[in-house]
């Protein structure tokens, strides 16, 4: 736009120019977004986790799944990992094969066309007991039923009330009892009880009424862990030192 400006009979031309403006924005993410679930339970073996991509950024999700490694920071590069199938979501994955008393790191990981992403880093280390000294382990305590997964997933909160109060106590002369504290199942699972291990002490023996069943396990001073071996899912029941 130009102004005339006239003073003394001389001509002054002004010249004004607008510039346009556009408005900085903050592009979108490439990557995917996603968080690493926090170790749910785990034995001297195994363990489990998961992850949850919120976010599949710029193009869908193609991979989802976990990275672990005794180094920190663990890629897929490795061979240890897992894989969850694909989209945004929550997922939840078995973590197998690791050796006992040892550090582990953990990280969810998601793919799609622009790269991998990785969650947050969780760390564990896994539990490990002498063979030596089992027995003391596990006898003369108070164990309290405080988790259960199925097939890698929680289900804890799907006991009825009257399961989640229970302790059991093993002796040592083979006998075990069951404390269902005041919420009382029907009928009751109280026993009586019976108990062994097997010459490796991997595996144990309980005995009741219904006959036997048989556990993979793994004891340390303040938790227990409960793999049933003749159920057709994969089936885990943590107790807790009360």
């Amino acid at each position: 736009m130009e102004d005339i400006v006239t003073k003394k009979d001389v001509v002054y031309t002004l010249t004004i120019t607008f510039n346009s403006f556009t408005p900085t924005t903050t592009p979108s993410t490439d990557l995917p977004t996603l968080t690493t679930t926090a170790i749910l339970v785990f034995t001297s073996e195994d363990a489990i986790s998961g992850g949850n991509v919120t976010n599949k950024g710029s193009s869908d999700v193609t991979e989802k799944g976990l990275v672990w490694s005794t180094s920190a920071n663990p890629t897929i590069a490795l061979t240890t990992k897992t894989k969850n199938g694909s989209g945004t979501g929550a997922f939840t994955a078995s973590i197998k094969d690791l050796s006992s008393g040892t550090k582990y790191y953990v990280r969810a990981y998601a793919i799609n066309a622009k790269g991998t992403a990785y969650g947050n880093q969780v760390e564990f280390t896994t539990s490990g007991s002498s063979s030596g000294n089992i027995e003391s382990l596990l006898t003369g305590k108070n164990w309290e039923l405080t988790g259960l997964t199925i097939d890698g997933v929680d289900q804890f909160g799907t006991l009825p009330l009257c399961q989640k109060d229970n302790i059991i106590v093993f002796n040592l002369n083979g006998t075990a009892n069951v404390n269902e504290g005041s919420n009382i199942c029907t009928p009751s699972s109280a026993g009586p009880f019976t108990w062994s291990l097997n010459s490796a002490k991997t595996e144990i023996t309980l005995t009741n009424g219904s006959g036997p069943s048989i556990s993979s396990f793994i004891v340390t001073s303040s938790r227990l862990t409960l793999r049933i071996n003749d159920s057709g899912g994969d089936i885990v029941f943590i107790y807790t030192k009360k």
